[in-house]
């Protein structure tokens, strides 16, 4: 789950991820995420909630800016572009579905 190369605006993020689980149907999955510091833009394909496990960042979109850091759990809408920029080494643990 690395970030499109394309998408950086800052610094050096790093990031990679695990699939926890999936349905049968392969509609519904859940893992893990981190990413190091920097600046990306990114677009939700599907539906997505997740808790945060450790760090910080803040999220920017049309809709406003959002601060998350360990302990938050945030949900972002299909289709929604943002743009990340993390602070503190982020780790989420994430819940998608895909309609």
């Amino acid at each position: 789950m690395p970030l499109d190369e394309e998408d950086i605006l800052e610094g050096n993020p790093r990031a990679k991820g695990e699939i926890l689980f999936s349905s049968a149907d392969k509609k519904f999955y859940m893992g893990v995420w981190e990413c190091t510091k920097g600046k990306f833009l990114y677009k939700y394909d599907d539906d997505e909630a997740c808790y945060i496990l450790q760090g910080e960042a803040i999220i920017r979109s049309d809709s406003g800016v959002v601060a998350v850091r360990k302990g938050d759990f945030v949900f972002f809408r299909k289709g929604l572009e943002t743009m990340w920029q993390i602070k503190k080494k982020i780790k989420k643990l994430f819940f998608i579905y895909e309609s």
